[in-house]
């Protein structure tokens, strides 16, 4: 798959007239995920688009630093304002351009904690990389805006 997702951003970018970014960055994993399933998706995807496209996959760069219960029977709402606060980048970019990469993006809650990390220590410009979107999940009345506009 991320051979797939690799050619869909080069011609993405290359149709965009924008350089590749610096860095990947892999969505973290917890250790309780990544010891049941015995992998990690998100690395393991940065890896290999890292290695296809010839750009430096900054490894740990960022790490969860607030427990959190499982989002899957979690509203929108819930998602969102469960993320506040709860990544933290792990090196320093600054001025660096990165691409946070995930398996799935369901409410993008998660990438949105990620990119506000990512910036806090300086990077560049910072774009997001899913193989999956999941447009189903957590349908509710509540926006982007709105969930925005909370905190």
């Amino acid at each position: 798959m991320a051979l797939q997702l690799s050619a869909q951003v080069l011609l993405t970018y290359r149709y965009h007239s924008m350089p590749l970014p610096d860095y990947l960055v892999a969505m973290p994993s917890t250790d309780k995920d990544w010891l049941k399933r015995g992998f990690h998706p998100a690395g393991l995807i940065a890896h290999h688009c890292g290695r296809l496209l010839s750009i430096p996959v900054a490894k740990r760069g960022l790490l969860w630093i607030k427990r959190l219960d499982k989002q899957k029977y979690r509203s929108r709402q819930q998602r969102w304002l469960s993320r506040i606060g709860a990544i933290k980048a792990n090196r320093k970019l600054s001025g660096q351009s990165i691409a946070v990469i995930d398996d799935i993006c369901t409410t993008g809650a998660s990438f949105c904690a990620a990119s506000e990390a990512l910036h806090a220590v300086g990077a560049r410009s910072v774009d997001v990389w899913s193989l999956a979107y999941n447009l189903g999940a957590s349908r509710s009345n509540t926006s982007l805006l709105a969930v925005s506009a909370l905190e």
